[in-house]
């Protein structure tokens, strides 16, 4: 399938359903577009979605329901999908312009001479920005715009009128402070996923003169993101701060980056519980139940895999199994319907295996069809742990071959398919150590820990010990 075809679905599928019927008129308007055939794509797509049944996406199909008379011609369908592609894109591009449209409208009054529509449009922006509950970066940016305009209006009539001048200077710096901590925790929350670096230039500085002005106290966009980076980089500064300002602040930023807020702070935690803080947990386990709550973590409606089993796992390192269990049923028909079933089960097997039921983690792992590599390797060592808890050798045996011949098919894990080799290694010497030979798992839990990529390594010692 051709790129403007599979990108016209992809654009469509994240459509929510005010933005269809939004574009719905959009579409049939004249002005934007003048074609029926593209007014008959997009209430056959609109009708369809969001796309569950792939045989009536089928290019063929949908030519047949826009061109019922006509054969099939590839080259005829792409040329559709572009027009629909284009007009969809007009529709993006007019939402974006009409959030500042009384600003731009007063512009456009200034630069043809208006004077009175210029102070109507103008006193009109103003009202608007003061009553947005938002105050992003963006809101300091859109209040830079409206005092520089006022600077070119009035600046043409007197030249010594600078009363907009320092406000207009004071919005510039607070977005561009805003912006440079922002970006400054994305390097922060990058580095501790892959080792890599990047330059700051003037940011000491500019934390220094955000703490001179208070912004770091007063203003949310400044605040938020100035005690994030402290958390991170000062041992000294207060981790509730920042919870505290998440909370505060909490529906003043748009949905996308109130999620990246929300975030900040709950890898931060997880990145101190992983370092044996284990305290951090109960305030990440807060996080992801009060963004729940709010609905910060839903995107058009939908929960990402990785976000719902993250609040599973977290939940269940709380050993709080009522609530998982309970999360898991609320919000599986929030997930993907291409894998919606495959993850509940997979997270539902997880909260079976950590109560523990392992009947019943058995049972389920026993039915999902993992297509995920990751999920497939969890499900492999889950089964490992369950069988050599519950002295299932021969099914253990059985396991232990089919894993390591899994893995060394799996050529992109990279250093994590040693890891978990080891682990199988290590599980199949435990296997055969002589009952009651404590020299003998001495040995071996000494050589579990002096080798450095070995998987579930805590495990591995804590059954040397007789444990698991």
């Amino acid at each position: 399938m051709p790129k403007t075809t599979v990108d016209l679905l992809e654009i469509y599928l994240a459509l929510d359903k005010k933005e269809l019927r939004d574009l719905k008129k959009f579409v049939r308007s004249p002005f934007h577009n003048q074609r029926e055939d593209v007014i008959l794509l997009f209430d056959y797509l609109a009708k369809q979605h969001p796309f569950t049944r792939p045989q009536r996406v089928r290019n063929e199909v949908i030519f047949a329901a826009v061109y019922p008379a006509k054969m099939y011609k590839a080259a005829d369908f792409y040329h559709l999908c572009s027009y629909l592609k284009k007009v969809t894109e007009k529709y993006f591009l007019w939402c974006e312009k009409e959030q500042n449209e009384t600003r731009i409208l007063a512009e456009i009054y200034r630069k043809k001479g208006l004077e009175n529509q210029f102070k109507d449009k103008l006193k009109k922006a103003e009202k608007q920005l003061r009553d947005r509950t938002r105050r992003n970066a963006d809101f300091h940016l859109q209040n830079f715009k409206l005092q520089e305009e006022k600077l070119e209006y009035f600046g043409k009539r007197s030249r010594s009128n600078t009363d907009n001048l320092q406000p207009a200077t004071d919005e510039l710096t607070v977005f561009f402070i805003s912006k440079k901590l922002q970006h400054a925790c994305r390097a922060l929350s990058q580095k501790s996923f892959a080792k890599v670096d990047f330059e700051q230039a003037f940011l000491e500085e500019i934390i220094h003169y955000a703490e001179s002005k208070n912004y770091h106290r007063d203003v949310p966009a400044v605040a938020v993101y100035y005690a994030y980076y402290q958390s991170f980089t000062n041992e000294n500064a207060s981790f509730e701060t920042l919870l505290n300002l998440v909370k505060k602040y909490n529906g003043i930023f748009p949905p996308q980056e109130m999620r990246d807020i929300y975030l900040m702070p709950i890898n931060f935690g997880i990145k101190k519980f992983n370092q044996g803080k284990k305290h951090y947990l109960r305030e990440v386990f807060g996080l992801y139940k009060q963004g729940m709550e709010y609905g910060i973590f839903l995107d058009n409606g939908s929960l990402s895999r990785f976000t719902y089993s993250n609040i599973n796992s977290a939940a269940l390192g709380l050993k709080e199994f009522a609530w998982a269990e309970q999360f898991l049923h609320k919000y599986k028909d929030f997930l993907d319907p291409k894998n919606r079933a495959n993850v509940y089960q997979y997270n539902l097997a997880i909260l079976y295996f950590r109560k523990p039921d392992y009947d019943k983690a058995i049972d389920l792992l026993q039915t999902v069809e993992f297509t995920d590599l990751l999920y497939n390797i969890e499900a492999k060592r889950m089964l490992l742990k369950i069988y050599f808890t519950l002295g299932a050798d021969d099914a253990l045996f059985s396991l232990l071959d089919s894993f390591k011949r899994f893995l060394q098919r799996q050529k992109e894990l990279g250093y994590h398919r040693e890891s978990f080799l080891n682990l199988i290694r290590f599980t199949g010497r435990l296997l055969h150590l002589p009952p009651g030979d404590k020299a003998a798992r001495a040995k071996l839990a000494a050589e579990i820990e002096g080798t450095e990529e070995v998987a579930d390594k805590g495990w591995l010692l804590g059954c040397t010990r007789g444990s698991d």
